[in-house]
């Protein structure tokens, strides 16, 4: 475990992130977050939400430390449900692959959410 300050709220957040990988110029990383990072402009602040809320987030730039400035970032989950993402991996057609359990806020498949 890692603990990183966030050098612009003075918050701290316990990073547990399984994967930092890089896509199409694109880095994507997950995990379980005490604090709950999340994008305001081009920086990311920390709020706090429910423990073991994990989060999937991508962005432009590689941030060495959360208050890094971004040029975006962009969440995929909901303020509510679990999700546990176990894995993910692309194939040589720009699909992203992820497995593991979605509850409640997110929705991957491209039609009407169900």
């Amino acid at each position: 475990m890692r603990i990183v300050t966030n050098q612009l709220c003075k918050n701290r957040v316990i990073n547990v992130s399984k994967l930092l990988k890089k896509f199409r110029g694109v880095l994507i990383n997950f995990g379980f977050y005490y604090l709950n990072p999340q994008a305001y402009e081009k920086f990311i602040t920390f709020h706090y939400v429910s423990l073991l809320l994990a989060s999937v987030f991508y962005f432009s730039k590689s941030p060495l430390v959360f208050s890094q400035n971004l040029n975006w970032v962009k969440r995929i989950a909901g303020q509510t449900g679990m999700h546990h993402l176990k894995g993910m991996t692309s194939d040589g057609s720009g699909n992203i692959f992820m497995v593991g359990h979605f509850e409640g806020t997110i929705d991957l498949d491209p039609g009407p959410g169900t």
